[in-house]
């Protein structure tokens, strides 16, 4: 990937951080072919985003639009399933179980409830096909068009929704619109797209799950006591529990705080605004908060106050900020519990 330019300036990371990712890039087309060699090639199975095609038995050709980056996985031990949602996007799972397992299953269920819900809530998703892949690592992974989810939350699934498998899969894959779509700085701004993407757990499990918020909010968030600013860098941290408490968790209790006191209506058309605006852009603050109306921006000014290293990113001439006259009204989530509090 190639470095954006903006203003003049190439934006790049500093140092490799111990924590979180780095990757700040423009949005592009990939088109990419690739022939495999050797003995076993043919048997080979090619997991990537996009439009595939396999032109013979060790070729695949894809085209990616708006990606962000391209990324893919190979295995001769895939198991492959897929389902569609209401919308026609193609959601594909690749993983190493057996194929009849009820754990996979769930996945790509989960997988297919996620992307349809959040296709209402932010607008359609950027890609009509979307790849789900088993990884050998911890939690999960985003990429354009394609997401890891860590086998250890397959091989522990308690059979039931309530589990990290579930969390993980909406999360990765909320990504999709909140990273990929809306680009952002990922090591100087990482709460444009983490904060994001925990929230969108909370609202699918609101809708999905009716019941199950206190639930989320007690096993997700309230466990792990967070603590720091949202808008924390990558390089304030030296270990990850502190990072993701910051950005993810603490970022989720500021959302919630900015949900309940502007209502339901106002925060969906924000987050609605947010993606739509900011689709193939690289987001900053000052364009996220700029689309509040002026009346909700001082309303929480108290809530940034408590969760913001830099309260009032408007606080600056030079800022400037997405038009909303033109956003469509977004579908208000109304609460089946009180606000977190």
């Amino acid at each position: 990937a190639v470095a954006p330019n903006i203003d003049g300036n190439w934006l790049f990371p500093a140092p490799w951080p111990t924590v979180g990712e780095t990757t700040v890039t423009e949005s592009a087309r990939y088109e990419v072919t690739l022939h495999l060699h050797g003995t076993n090639a043919s048997q080979q199975i090619v997991a990537g985003p996009g439009i595939v095609t396999q032109i013979d038995p060790t070729t695949w050709h894809f085209v990616l639009d708006h990606g962000r980056n391209f990324t893919l996985s190979i295995s001769h031990d895939f198991i492959v399933r897929q389902t569609t949602t209401d919308s026609g996007v193609t959601v594909v799972l690749y993983t190493f179980g057996e194929a009849t397992t009820p754990v996979f299953d769930f996945a790509l269920q989960t997988a297919r409830d996620a992307l349809t819900r959040d296709a209402q809530w932010f607008g359609p998703c950027p890609y009509k096909r979307v790849v789900i892949v088993e990884g050998d690592f911890p939690d999960g992974m985003e990429f354009s068009g394609m997401v890891f989810i860590s086998g250890y939350w397959f091989e522990t699934y308690p059979n039931k929704p309530e589990s990290w498998l579930m969390l993980i899969t909406v999360h990765e894959l909320a990504h999709q619109w909140w990273y990929s779509s809306v680009g952002d700085d990922q090591s100087r701004t990482p709460f444009l797209d983490e904060t994001f993407a925990v929230y969108s757990e909370l609202l699918f499990v609101e809708q999905v799950y009716p019941g199950q918020d206190a639930w989320w909010w007690n096993f997700r968030i309230r466990a792990f006591q967070p603590q720091g600013y949202v808008d924390s860098t990558v390089y304030d941290f030296g270990t990850q529990r502190p990072y993701i408490n910051a950005v993810y968790l603490r970022g989720a209790l500021f959302l919630d705080e900015i949900r309940g006191a502007i209502g339901d209506e106002a925060f969906m058309t924000w987050l609605r605004t947010y993606a739509r605006t900011q689709a193939d852009r690289i987001a900053t603050p000052a364009a996220l908060w700029g689309l509040l109306s002026a009346e909700d921006y001082a309303r929480i000014a108290p809530i940034r106050a408590r969760y913001l290293r830099v309260p009032d990113p408007l606080d600056n001439p030079a800022a400037t900020s997405a038009a909303t006259q033109d956003s469509p009204p977004a579908s208000a989530i109304p609460r089946t519990t009180t606000p977190h509090p």
